[in-house]
């Protein structure tokens, strides 16, 4: 009977903490950050803050203060419950930009950037409407798999480009670093950031440009709990752009559809004022109105083409290079090798010794620049020609 009275009389004590809490305060539960978060009713939205120990603290002692004999245990137990509502910030700021205009904001922002490669506007603006797309978990299907690269020199204002993308009340989501060494910390940050900022871009290794690859073209990541061999899902809100002063930065053999690389030239206006609530509201009617945020197969060939220049020249390509070229589908000189052949090839023309085994990374670098291929019985062949032969035909 005692256990029963002392468990009613903790329940009223709750039920008086609670009954305080909704009197004073307003709580929700941030989804982006993770944490719940408070603020003193009456006050201004800037002055919500996560509840740390010392809220916790002073809940407990504005609570005792008015009568309630409770404990700082008794408050966490509140706050880490469901009782805080759960509230999505930026879906939030989605439903609250109002109506676009019909100006085309995206394309202005984009065009802040001044570059000769005019595609670059219309991937940026794919790639704009596909981060809206992510935020609002538009489709099941396509993720936002683009990521633009901005290359240009020191100072001419990438970053601050970047920053600008994000209203300023987001900017505690927007990130410039990603921990590719730990696994389970790079899938939470899917959910943790709106926007990252790969800085030093070209400072990536194949391994991790790979990495990256993979993750933006994730829908939702997945990470096993700690102390628990159970895997949670975790809702991507991440989106994905880079910066870099290097213009050989793609260091991918099997393509670069996923990269927008632009050479930046001169400065980016960042001095001009960005209108971020017309600007989603385009990007919103747009996803409202069946835009393609994603790529078409013509869209990947595309970018293939123009992401040629970015891509840094392995020792084997150089070689290559220097030995034989792309062949048009009427030369009269071209021929259909495997890359064992052309290796075979190569070490008879400079008496050299490469390693037969480089065949399959040759493979893989010729299947990404492009080369036409063809599968006969002795494997995969390229539409090759040899360079001296162009030099004679010239």
């Amino acid at each position: 009977m005692k256990t029963n009275f002392i468990t009613t009389e903790h329940q009223m004590k709750i039920n008086a903490l609670i009954k305080f809490i909704n009197e004073e305060y307003i709580v929700r539960n941030n989804v982006i950050l993770g944490v719940c978060e408070i603020k003193k009713k009456g006050t201004d939205y800037s002055e919500f803050e996560a509840v740390s120990n010392r809220v916790i603290s002073s809940i407990t002692l504005d609570a005792i203060n008015m009568g309630i004999d409770i404990k700082k245990s008794d408050v966490k137990l509140v706050m880490e419950s469901t009782f805080a509502p759960d509230y999505n910030p930026v879906e939030d700021y989605l439903d609250h930009v109002g109506k676009w205009d019909g100006h085309d904001y995206i394309g202005d922002f984009a065009r802040r950037i001044h570059t000769c490669n005019p595609i670059f506007y219309d991937f940026f603006h794919k790639w704009f409407v596909g981060m809206v797309a992510v935020w609002k978990r538009a489709s099941r299907m396509h993720a936002n798999d683009l990521m633009p690269v901005l290359i240009g020199t020191q100072g001419c204002g990438k970053s601050t480009f970047c920053r600008m993308i994000l209203p300023t009340q987001f900017h505690y989501a927007y990130a410039e670093r990603m921990p590719f060494s730990i696994g389970a910390e790079m899938e939470r940050s899917l959910g943790r950031y709106l926007l990252v900022n790969v800085d030093e871009f070209d400072q990536l290794s194949s391994r991790k440009q790979a990495m990256l690859k993979n993750y933006i073209q994730t829908i939702e990541g997945k990470v096993r709990k700690l102390y628990s061999n159970n895997i949670v899902d975790i809702r991507r809100y991440a989106n994905f752009i880079a910066t870099t002063n290097q213009l050989d930065v793609l260091t991918d053999p099997t393509g670069s559809r996923r990269f927008i690389c632009v050479e930046v030239e001169g400065l980016i206006d960042v001095d001009t004022p960005v209108n971020h609530e017309q600007m989603y509201a385009q990007a919103l009617e747009e996803l409202r109105s069946g835009f393609t945020y994603w790529l078409t197969k013509e869209d990947e060939k595309v970018l293939e083409v123009q992401n040629a220049k970015f891509r840094q020249v392995t020792p084997m390509m150089q070689l290559f290079s220097t030995y034989y070229e792309v062949a048009d589908a009427d030369a009269p000189d071209a021929q259909w090798m495997t890359p064992l052949e052309i290796i075979h090839s190569i070490n008879s023309i400079t008496r050299s010794n490469i390693d037969c085994s480089k065949s399959v990374t040759l493979g893989r670098e010729l299947h990404g620049a492009g080369y036409e291929s063809h599968r006969f019985k002795r494997g995969v062949a390229y539409h090759v020609r040899p360079v001296e032969c162009a030099e004679e035909s010239a």
